[in-house]
C-alpha cells in the first residue's frame, strides 16, 4: 500500500484559518447577541419610565396665509417678494396623572429642534421661527426674510417664565413659556421669495394681499406644499429631560375650500396619545 505524505504545514495553516473562521463567526453571533439584549433591556428601561406619562400635547392650533414685502421706492407695489405663512401654536397638557402643579409636571426648560421641512420643490426660501402671540395669525413677515438665500431651520429656545412679575415685564418679542404650560408655544413657518419682483399693474384692482395673492400671481398651491416635523424637548423641575417629536402639514387645501380664498384655519385637538412626552 502507497503511504500519502501529509505536508504538515499545509494542515497547520488550515487549522489556524479554521480558527480564524470560528472567531469571527462567534464574535458576530456573540455581538448580534449582546446588541439585541441591550437593545431589548434599553427598550424595557423606556418603557419602565414611560408607564405614567407627565407631558403631552393637547392641541395644535394653525392659521395659514400669504401675503407680500413690497421692496420698491415709495412702496409703489412695483417689487413686490410673495410670501406664504403658517402660524402654529402647540398646547402642552402637563397634567398626566398629577392634578396639581409640583416640580415634577412644570417646566424649567424648553427648546425646539430637530426642525426637517419636507417639500416637493425648492421654490421659496424656508425659515421657522418663533413668533409672537400676539400677532399670531397676521402676516409679519420682514424684509430681512425675504433677503435669506437659504432655508434656516435653528433651534429655538424659550426663556422659561416663573411669576406673573416677570409675565407683566415679558413682551413677547423673544420666545416666551410660562412653566406651569399655561401657554401654548407659537411658531411661524415662512416660504418666502415664492415670486420676486413682482409689479402690480394699473388692472390688478382687485389684487387681495392674503391667501388670494397666491391665485393672483399664479401660484400652484401642490408647488409650496410642506411637511414640517420638529422635537419639543422639556426639562422639569426635577432635571428630568422629555422630548416630542410632532408632524404638521401645512393647510393649504381641503375638499371644500383653499388658501386661495384668503387663508386655512384648523384646530386639531385630543392628540394626549398620539403625542406623548417620552422620558429621555
Amino acid at each position: 500500500m502507497k503511504k500519502i505524505k501529509i505536508n504538515k504545514r499545509i494542515i497547520i495553516i488550515l487549522i489556524i484559518l479554521a480558527c480564524i473562521v470560528v472567531f469571527v463567526f462567534g464574535r458576530f453571533v456573540i455581538y448580534k447577541m449582546v446588541k439585541e439584549y441591550q437593545y431589548s433591556a434599553e427598550m424595557e428601561s423606556i418603557s419602565a419610565k414611560n408607564e405614567n406619562t407627565i407631558f403631552s400635547i393637547d392641541k395644535i392650533m394653525l392659521y395659514s396665509s400669504a401675503g407680500a414685502v413690497d421692496k420698491s421706492e415709495g412702496a409703489t407695489m412695483q417689487d413686490l417678494n410673495i410670501c406664504q405663512f403658517t402660524d402654529i401654536a402647540v398646547y402642552i397638557n402637563n397634567k398626566g396623572y398629577i392634578e396639581e402643579l409640583k416640580d415634577e409636571n412644570t417646566v424649567k426648560e424648553l427648546y425646539i429642534n430637530n426642525i426637517k421641512l419636507e417639500t416637493p420643490t425648492e421654490r421659496g426660501i424656508k425659515k421657522v421661527a418663533y413668533k409672537n402671540p400676539n400677532d399670531f395669525g397676521k402676516f409679519s413677515v420682514s424684509e430681512e426674510d425675504t433677503e435669506l438665500t437659504e432655508n434656516q431651520t435653528n433651534p429655538i429656545y424659550f426663556n422659561v417664565i416663573y411669576t406673573n412679575e416677570n409675565n407683566e415685564k415679558s413682551d413677547y418679542s423673544t420666545p416666551r413659556f410660562f412653566t406651569d404650560c399655561s401657554n401654548p408655544i407659537t411658531l411661524s413657518y415662512i416660504n418666502s421669495s415664492i415670486v420676486t419682483g413682482y409689479a402690480v399693474s394699473s388692472q390688478d384692482t382687485q389684487i387681495k394681499f392674503d391667501g388670494n395673492i397666491l391665485q393672483s400671481v399664479g401660484v400652484n398651491l401642490d408647488e409650496i406644499a410642506c411637511k414640517l416635523s420638529f422635537d419639543i424637548n422639556i426639562k422639569n423641575n426635577l432635571d428630568e429631560e422629555f422630548v416630542c417629536n410632532v408632524g404638521i402639514d401645512m393647510p393649504l387645501k381641503s375638499e371644500d375650500r383653499s388658501i386661495y380664498n384668503g387663508y386655512m384655519y384648523g384646530i386639531q385637538s385630543d392628540l394626549q396619545s398620539n403625542y406623548p412626552f417620552f422620558r429621555k
